[in-house]
């Protein structure tokens, strides 16, 4: 390296004691549009083809993450 600064992109660690409870994280907790959600997986995906279902002007129908990489978590 020539002392230039390189980005590093990985997973959020900071809420590993609180979703290790079960507990929201502190970004779901704090997202007053509840655009960031936390639990499982299956309750997410009802939620996004409700909320899809729901508004279909608002939103494009699609739930990334579903497939892709053999399915996000």
């Amino acid at each position: 390296m020539n002392g230039e600064a390189r980005a590093r992109v990985q997973k959020c660690k900071m809420c590993y004691r609180t979703v290790a409870r079960a507990s929201k994280t502190a970004c779901a907790e704090a997202c007053p549009a509840e655009a960031t959600t936390f639990g499982d997986r299956d309750a997410l995906i009802a939620e996004a083809r409700s909320r899809i279902n729901a508004n279909p002007g608002q939103y494009i129908d699609y739930i990334y993450g579903l497939e892709e990489a053999g399915g996000t978590s």
